[in-house]
């Protein structure tokens, strides 16, 4: 028996399409021939009713404008993996079923309005189906479009540091040395050499950020702490500081 409104109402591009590339018979009207797809999809028609739902909410969010579902930017596998999002929503299968009762707005591209009108395959934009879609493909946009600006953002050099530099300066001297002790038998080079390698890995430490400086004081202040972590520059202090007290008892006895 026909349900009121349906009689000779013809179904939809998207259905005829859906219909034909499944091998269903696409003689009758339009609830003869969802029916036919639903029984052709089984288990799986209730996914294929929430994919046109959702592509259609999508649609309409970015205000689009095409009219053929493969059109939509999205591939069969991304699509699914909203269908499947959605479907796992609290109460979306039974808000679904009842929005989608109407065989004019099955497996077919639809629109959204205040007020539904089954016969332009257009449904009202209130219903918690709606909402939880538009909720869930915002959400989604959002999550794509963070990860594609993580992906780009350009990698900044890090200046060299004072750690970096002295590490530099202490492996100049052990490549020194080493070359040095080249000639004073096989213990001193492999000493030399040992003292390199480390300082090597020490520079590679820093530079990789494994091994954070002490946070320092800004200004001179802070180079001048950075020449007393030094020992060659606290002995050159120490002698500058002796040669300037002896001046002083000079002068004051002159």
């Amino acid at each position: 028996m026909k349900k009121q409104g349906l009689d000779k109402a013809a179904p939809t591009a998207d259905q005829l399409a859906l219909a034909r590339q499944l091998g269903v018979d696409v003689d009758g009207d339009v609830e003869a021939v969802t029916t036919a797809i639903s029984g052709c999809l089984g288990a799986g028609a209730e996914r294929e009713l929430a994919r046109w739902f959702v592509v259609s909410v999508m649609r309409q969010l970015r205000q689009q404008s095409w009219q053929n579902i493969e059109d939509c930017g999205l591939s069969r596998e991304r699509q699914q993996e909203l269908v499947a999002s959605f479907l796992a929503l609290p109460d979306v299968p039974q808000s679904l079923a009842s929005v989608l009762r109407d065989p004019r707005s099955q497996f077919t591209l639809l629109e959204f309005a205040r007020s539904r009108d089954p016969r332009r395959q257009v449904l009202a934009n209130t219903t918690k189906a709606y909402r939880l879609a538009v909720q869930l493909l915002e959400q989604a946009t959002a999550d794509e479009t963070k990860a594609s600006v993580d992906s780009v953002a350009p990698t900044v050099a890090r200046p060299a540091t004072a750690a970096v530099r002295r590490a530099a300066r202490r492996s100049s001297l052990s490549a020194s040395a080493t070359q040095a002790g080249a000639g004073h038998g096989p213990n001193t080079q492999s000493e030399a050499a040992l003292e390199h390698e480390e300082i090597v890995a020490e520079l590679e430490q820093v530079l990789d950020g494994s091994v954070s400086e002490p946070e320092r004081p800004p200004g001179l202040f802070a180079e001048i702490l950075l020449l007393l972590q030094d020992d060659r520059y606290s002995m050159l202090l120490g002698v500058a500081a002796g040669l300037v007290f002896f001046l002083l008892v000079y002068w004051l006895f002159l």
